[in-house]
């Protein structure tokens, strides 16, 4: 049941929606598509809102069973990136509400919005972030982000005028970010910005590695470049000195089955490995398999002794193992993905009241489904069919 502002607005879209933009002059077709784009910046701004108070009252969390950014990606099918990007708008909303407003009043999008937003904090003063701000919603009446975005540099130095050497580097430093995207083609997009130091370590760190292999290697020098940090990081892993991620060792699982790997991977269009619950081919499946990093699973074959009773609390490192591969790479509570990495093993029955230790009873959860898992009324169980439910107790 919608309030009666919304009710309206769905009812209007709909109209919208039946309407033939053939019909329109041409005149009234820019005029009103020009109305439509206004009106979208303002409703970015409701929504900004609206979102606000959402994530201060935790709503979806008692609602639904999830934070509001897994409930906008996970529900609302958003992108992660739109999503974190919605919410670093609305929540500066209570500190800087001008941001906001400025969307209410269609003099800002969201997109110029979350370039303000990032770029306020990398400031030293108050002041600064004051006077930015305000230079910076002007700029939005006739800037595009991308164009706002060239100009905070310069920005940047004339509102700092004052600050030390050592000042600089630390703003700059602040600036540091990674990303890795995953695209529609399976493959993985790499975007960040380093500050002097960490990108002259880099550059260190992948000179030797990124040399041509010799006079036939015909690969671009930014080729060379990717497959060096894979290989930087190859190597890290093999050296076993990473820290433990979800109870083991960092390592790569490639998983296929037992008559795959007897009929020596017949090379063929079908895939039947899986990387990180990503098909690969069974090319790339025995080039993985001839690593020491990596560790074949293999389904169908022996394997060691998964169920430990009441004998131990902790699960064992095959347990894991087992349980990683059954999760296929990400959290086991219905639609969320974050990864396994930031997931830890939950005995769906407790320990201290009597659960055991066993393969059947693992559940992978993220810090944050723990957390709900342990402090709410909302629940995990497996299914017979081996899918998880999420339901209130």
């Amino acid at each position: 049941m919608l309030d009666q502002p919304t009710q309206v607005l769905a009812e209007d879209i709909a109209r919208l929606v039946a309407q033939d933009p053939h019909s329109l002059p041409d005149v009234l077709l820019v005029e009103s598509t020009e109305a439509l784009l206004n009106a979208r910046r303002r409703l970015d701004g409701v929504l900004a809102r609206r979102l606000q108070v959402m994530d201060t009252r935790d709503a979806t969390t008692s609602e639904c069973g999830r934070s509001t950014r897994a409930w906008l990606v996970e529900d609302q099918q958003l992108s992660n990136a739109d999503a974190c990007s919605r919410l670093s708008v609305a929540r500066t909303y209570p500190t800087r509400p001008a941001i906001v407003e400025a969307m209410l009043a269609g003099e800002a999008t969201q997109d110029q919005a979350k370039v303000i937003t990032s770029f306020l904090p990398k400031l030293p003063s108050s002041e600064a972030r004051d006077h930015a701000e305000k230079e910076l919603l002007d700029i939005a009446r006739y800037a595009d982000p991308t164009l706002m975005a060239r100009g905070l540099r310069e920005l940047t130095d004339r509102l700092c005028l004052n600050e030390t050497a050592e000042e600089r580097a630390v703003r700059r430093r602040e600036g540091r970010y990674l990303t890795l995207t995953d695209t529609i083609d399976e493959m993985v997009r790499i975007d960040g910005m380093l500050d002097r130091v960490g990108a002259a370590i880099l550059r260190k760190a992948l000179y030797p590695l990124s040399r041509k292999a010799g006079e036939v290697d015909e690969r671009t020098p930014a080729k060379r470049n990717a497959d060096a940090l894979v290989e930087l990081a190859t190597i890290a892993m093999k050296c076993g000195e990473l820290p433990e991620a979800a109870g083991e060792p960092t390592q790569v699982t490639v998983l296929t089955h037992l008559t795959d790997l007897i009929a020596q991977l017949e090379a063929g269009d079908t895939c039947t490995a899986f990387l990180e619950g990503v098909a690969v081919s069974p090319n790339t499946a025995r080039m993985l398999a001839c690593d020491a990093g990596i560790i074949p699973a293999v389904l169908g074959s022996a394997s060691e002794v998964l169920d430990l009773g009441r004998s131990t609390r902790t699960w064992s490192r095959a347990q894991r193992r087992a349980a990683k591969i059954r999760a296929n790479g990400h959290c086991e509570s219905p639609k969320c993905q974050a990864a396994i990495l930031r997931c830890d093993l939950h005995h769906e029955d407790y320990w201290e009241n009597g659960g055991q230790t066993n393969l059947d009873k693992a559940i992978y959860l993220c810090a944050y489904h723990h957390w709900l898992e342990h402090h709410t009324e909302w629940h995990h169980s497996r299914n017979k069919d081996g899918t998880v439910e999420l339901r209130r107790t």
